[in-house]
Formats: C-alpha cells, structure tokens, sequence
C-alpha cells in the first residue's frame, strides 16, 4: 500500500509538471516556473520517502 500511494504520488507531480510545462508563451508567466521548480522539489522529496520507507519496511 505505500508504494502505492507513492507511485500514486509520483505520477500525480509528473501530470503536474507535464500541464504547466506544455503552456504556451511560458516566458509571459515567470510563476511557471517557480510552480515547476516547486513540482521537481516534491517528486524529489517523494523519491527520498520511497527509498526510506521500502529500506525500512522491505529491506
């Protein structure tokens, strides 16, 4: 189940950072970029909590 939600998860930041990526005339919104800096930090973070959480419950 927990990696479950954490694949969830993942997928959900990648949908995320695919959407903001594909706007148009992304230089007219300089946000964007804050927003997919935010999106790459929390897969990140993510991808740290399933290294941890699988040594701790799998390992």
């Amino acid at each position: 189940m927990i990696k479950k939600a954490l694949d969830i998860r993942e997928r959900q930041l990648v949908q995320q950072w695919a959407e903001i990526n594909n706007i148009l005339d992304f230089r007219l919104k300089p946000e964007l970029k804050i927003a997919l800096k935010n999106i790459e930090k929390q897969r990140h973070q993510v991808m740290r909590d399933r290294e941890v959480l699988l040594m701790e419950y799998f390992g």
